[in-house]
């Protein structure tokens, strides 16, 4: 029988920092297109380690190179989901300054914390995945508010970390404190992503009964 009980581990927020326009020839140039690579980067790694999560529930042994060509197939449907969901949160965070933005910033977080597990794995379309992510949180909301919560914490804790070697770097020299900045968001993401996929099969389970079998049967679509 298909274990039911996963455990939310390093949970974040999987929304990548995709910037909308790059200025080349000014001062932040670099910085920029390193962050559009770091954006990047981290919806493959995130997309990677989602294939990989599903691999190892199903007793197959992970190739990472295969991961890495899923999710390079997904890219495009996790990038534009992943603007969506940032534009979304970004609209809503400027509200903050009157009474509704808190509650839609953190509404909108949990509901479409799921987006990415989805798109790898059940093919869905970017739209499609946000809603499925909806569908699944609903009647858990506040069961998923409080592991998204905790593991925002930890995130942050982590990032607040990282801070302090990236703040010598980038003294010393920015594009070095640049790169070390993307390789932490990088190292991180996968991270979350193994946490986010548990957490999603976890709620398949329970509401579907979702079994290996089906699993199976997405995955080598």
């Amino acid at each position: 029988m298909y274990q039911r009980n996963f455990l939310p581990f390093f949970l974040i927020a999987p929304v990548p920092q995709v910037p909308l326009l790059v200025a080349v020839g000014t001062p932040n140039a670099v910085a920029l297109l390193l962050y559009i690579f770091g954006a990047i980067l981290s919806v493959l790694a995130f997309g990677a380690t989602i294939h990989a999560v599903i691999q190892q529930q199903l007793g197959r042994s992970v190739n990472v190179g295969e991961s890495y060509k899923r999710a390079w197939q997904s890219s495009v449907p996790l990038i534009i989901a992943g603007i969506i969901v940032a534009l979304a949160l970004m609209a809503s965070a400027i509200l903050m300054f009157i009474m509704v933005g808190i509650p839609l910033f953190i509404y909108i977080l949990v509901v479409w914390y799921f987006y990415m597990p989805p798109i790898m794995l059940e093919g869905k379309s970017p739209t499609a995945a946000l809603r499925r992510s909806r569908e699944l949180v609903r009647g858990s909301w506040w069961r998923v508010f409080g592991i998204v919560v905790v593991f925002v914490l930890i995130s942050i804790g982590l990032s607040v970390v990282s801070l302090i070697p990236t703040s010598i770097l980038t003294f010393l020299i920015p594009v070095l404190g640049d790169i070390f900045s993307v390789g932490v968001q990088a190292l991180i993401f996968p991270v979350t992503a193994v946490a986010a996929t548990l957490v999603y099969l976890d709620l398949r389970i329970r509401k579907e009964g979702y079994t290996l079998g089906e699993m199976a049967s997405e995955i080598d679509r």
